[in-house]
């Protein structure tokens, strides 16, 4: 600031030297030294004497040191500090939850006020104001309540205006030391949003005659009015109409006071410019703390600030832990439960042992206890018993741990801790009247009911005001309900209906009622589903309406109606699909998509099981829901999707390890083609009631090996076991025919064959087909041709697929042909050509070629033994 005065005082002292000179006659002063001025043009008269001459140039000397005497003199006033300016170093806006904070960070003197012009615009006026360009100390882009920063140094009063976003009348205005310019900086605050002043003057105090030393020591020993006049250097003073404007400094009377000595003077300045230093940066925080106090919550962060700034100057001191103790408690208050939280852990893991951590894990208990997490709140309130407590704190922290027992469902234990609590402080219940209640609750928990409505009815009577009291009141009336007093319970009921009708005790005495009549079974309990009807038309709060819900969807569930209970909770869960309260809706929804799977399974509609399945796979996946997995798995294996349903049986053999699972695994690893798994799950087998399922497979498993013997031991000890081969499946009966055939045993095949032929139950038609021809040529090969092609007819007849039944027509021409018939085989040939099969078509195309082009040959076939 002095370089920039001296610069001042340069170029100053270089405009006003040439107007001086002018002033005292002279010109410009040249190389020579002589002024141009001097110069005469003409002769000196002859009049003028030498002396004369020499006493003019005495006085031009004597002016010439004047004149730079002044010029030197303004020199040196120019190159002094400017006396009164303010230095503007920065500004910058701040977010705070209750106001928006502005901070001017300045050096010099204060400015002269900050006043507002308008409800949205104040003003910060400067007597002189030093500053760089404003657009480096002004924020680039304003924030919070302030809509625009403007810095005006033109003109009489150099200005910093603030445009606000919202009307304030008032604004809370003190000024803070910086501790980076401790010389003579400091900072200006301006909160946009708390109550203070609507105007607020900054100026010098009256002159004081200086005080003896030992005075001056004495004040700035004691401790300060209040945190603004201890910040600030310099006095401030509010309008008169301000409610926080301070009260005026006394004038001092005498005339001592009105015309000090300059040496007294200077004194002041010098003392008035220092702020006076309290001796604790504690006492500071206490003070900011008794004053700001009373304005919670919107004062928490200068208090917390005020604590913040003591601890780090003096972290040593012995009041560090009550500072962290009512910092919390303040950050409470303004409702900043999480960082209070913090503070009273700070306070717990820095300060184990001090009186003040007691009130800490106290207050941490009560925290946990209302957010719902019992076992930390358990652990405070233990660990705050393990003080030298006061009575009340003792009454309170037993409390909060009985309180979190209920809660937790362990009634015996808080009723242990209420009555150890009153034997040793008989009138606590007086203190607390919780106790009482608590007291109650757990009775009802441990259906001691009229114990529990003796300690809620004493409850009432100490703390009849409590807003709460319909609540108390529909407990009352459930004791009464369990102890099969109905006409009571019915009387209380009503009087909460009329005295505090859709209240939630009205709207939980009712649900309790309701719960009540629907465990009772019979007429109650269609009473009760009345209640939760009627209850569901009302506007019930988020928890209450949830549990009607519930209670609505469960009925249906209990009634049969599991579609209509379904579509109940679908439309609940639709928009609320991860909230956690609705889990007990999900599992019941559980419940109800496992009933329907079963019954739909009885009913046949397989395709219906597995929709189901797919909306909720997760639904059948515990232990409850086996069953319904089962009907879900075989829905998949009878229409063919063998993966998924293998899959299903899988998951049923690794939750429920038994061998009916593990051969329905086998079974279809079969069908998959998976022949070497499916015969290893079979030997596994040891369960005797699967004997016939087991050999059934092993036989199909044998006879896709070509393992015929073991097809014929499985399937002959399986009829013998069953009674003859008409309780044989018909797929075992023709693998039994077809393994006899391929071994030799012709005989021993056909009346197999015959019985499969004329059976309708066939479920795999290439076996039909194999059979079909083996056991025509067989009968054609002993010259039986009347029965081969009956064998033909029989698996024509029996064939499903075009191509099939093209083969065995196709293969009962060739017979006729070979038995001479050959009017009856062009016939059937002529038909194929009407096949939709290209095969069969050229096939019988080329043979009725081939007959064309042959001589007609007459022959006289052998007939049957049999034939008529």
């Amino acid at each position: 600031m002095i370089g920039m005065s001296v610069a001042k005082s340069v170029e100053e002292s270089k405009r006003v030297e040439p107007r001086i000179r002018e002033k005292v006659g002279i010109g410009p002063v040249e190389r020579t030294g002589r002024a141009r001025g001097s110069l005469r043009t003409g002769k000196r008269p002859f009049s003028e004497s030498r002396g004369c001459r020499d006493h003019r140039r005495g006085r031009i000397a004597m002016k010439r040191q004047r004149m730079w005497a002044v010029v030197f003199l303004l020199d040196a006033f120019l190159a002094l500090p400017a006396w009164g300016a303010t230095v503007l170093h920065e500004v910058r806006i701040g977010l705070h939850p209750t106001h928006t904070r502005l901070v001017a960070a300045c050096s010099g003197d204060r400015p002269v006020s900050v006043s507002r012009l308008t409800d949205r615009q104040w003003v910060i006026a400067f007597g002189a104001l030093e500053s760089p360009d404003a657009r480096k100390i002004l924020p680039r882009t304003p924030r919070g309540k302030i809509q625009k920063l403007l810095l005006q140094k033109d003109g009489q009063e150099p200005q910093l205006k603030v445009f606000l976003k919202e009307d304030m009348v008032q604004a809370k205005v003190f000024t803070l030391e910086d501790e980076r310019r401790p010389q003579d900086g400091y900072r200006l605050v301006i909160d946009f949003g708390l109550p203070g002043v609507s105007s607020l003057r900054f100026k010098e105090p009256e002159k004081l005659p200086a005080a003896p030393t030992s005075e001056l020591k004495n004040e700035d020993a004691s401790p300060s009015p209040g945190p603004t006049a201890l910040a600030g250097r310099g006095a401030i003073s509010a309008d008169p109409d301000s409610a926080t404007a301070p009260a005026a400094a006394p004038r001092p009377e005498g005339p001592s006071a009105e015309k000090p000595s300059k040496d007294k003077e200077e004194a002041h300045a010098k003392k008035i410019v220092r702020p006076i230093e309290v001796q604790s940066a504690f006492d500071l925080a206490d003070v900011t703390y008794e004053e700001l106090k009373g304005a919670l919550p919107e004062t928490a962060e200068q208090i917390v600030a005020a604590y913040q700034k003591a601890i780090q100057k003096d972290p040593q001191n012995p009041r560090r832990p009550r500072a962290l103790l009512r910092s919390a408690q303040v950050l409470e208050t303004a409702g900043d439960v999480k960082k209070a939280e913090r503070y009273y852990q700070r306070l717990i893991a820095e300060h184990p042992h001090d009186e003040s951590t007691a009130r800490a894990w106290m207050r941490l208990g009560e925290i946990h206890a209302a957010r719902g997490t019992p076992l930390e709140a358990l652990k405070a309130f233990q660990e705050a018993e393990k003080f030298p407590l006061k009575p009340d704190e003792l009454i309170r922290t037993r409390l909060g741990t009985a309180q979190v027992y209920v809660g937790a469902g362990k009634a015996p234990e808080a009723l242990e801790i209420l009555k150890r609590l009153l034997d040793t402080h008989p009138d606590a219940y007086v203190q607390k009247p919780e106790i009482l209640r608590t007291l109650g609750e757990a009775s009802f928990a441990l259906k001691d009911f009229s114990a529990s409505r003796t300690a809620l009815l004493r409850y009432l009577n100490l703390a009849s005001n409590i807003p709460d009291k319909d609540i108390v009141l529909a407990r009352i009336a459930e004791t009464y309900l369990h102890e099969g007093n109905r006409a009571q319970a019915d009387r209380l009921y009503a009087h909460i209906q009329v005295h505090y009708p859709d209240s939630e005790g009205d709207l939980i005495g009712r649900l309790r009622k309701a719960e009540y009549y629907e465990t009772q079974g019979g007429d109650l309990q269609e009473e009760a589903f009345k209640i939760y009807k009627d209850l569901e038309s009302r506007p019930l709060a988020g928890p209450l309406k949830h549990f009607v819900q519930f209670k609505l969807a469960y009925g249906d569930y209990l009634a049969g109606q599991a579609e209509r209970s379904l579509q109940r909770i679908d439309a609940i869960l639709k928009s609320n699909e991860k909230a956690p309260v609705y889990d007990d809706l999900r599992r019941l929804r559980q419940k109800v998509l496992q009933s329907l799977v079963k019954k739909r399974f009885e009913a046949g509609d397989l395709k219906g099981v597995i929709d189901l399945y797919g909306e909720d796979p997760f639904a059948f996946q515990d232990d409850e829901g086996l069953e319904a997995l089962s009907c879900v798995a075989r829905a998949y294996e009878s229409l063919g999707y063998c993966p998924d349903a293998m899959a299903l049986y899988e998951t049923l053999a690794q939750k429920d390890p038994k061998d009916v699972w593990k051969l329905a695994v086998a079974r279809t690893a079969y069908e998959l083609g998976q022949v070497d798994k499916a015969k290893s799950l079979c030997l596994a087998l040891t369960d005797g009631d699967l004997t016939d399922a087991k050999e059934e497979l092993l036989a199909r498993i044998a006879f896709s090996q070509k393992d015929y013997a073991s097809v014929i031991r499985f399937v002959e000890g399986l009829a013998k076991r069953r009674g003859g081969r008409e309780r044989c499946p018909t797929d075992l009966a023709a693998m039994l025919a077809l393994s006899y055939l391929e071994t030799g045993k012709d005989e021993a095949a056909m009346p197999w064959a015959e019985h499969c032929l004329g059976r309708s139950d066939w479920e795999d038609p290439s076996l039909l087909v194999a059979l079909s021809l083996k056991a025509s040529r067989v009968r054609q090969k002993n010259r039986l041709y009347d029965h081969a092609v009956r064998l033909l007819d029989l698996g024509i007849a029996k064939a499903q697929s075009e191509d099939l039944r093209n083969q065995l027509t196709y293969e009962k021409a060739v017979l006729l042909l070979e038995q001479g018939r050959k009017d009856q085989a062009e016939k059937i040939l002529a038909e194929l050509l009407q096949s939709s099969k290209e095969l069969w078509k050229t096939a019988a195309k080329q043979k009725l070629d081939y007959l064309r082009l042959q001589p007609p040959a007459p022959q006289t076939p052998e007939k049957d033994a049999g034939a008529s």
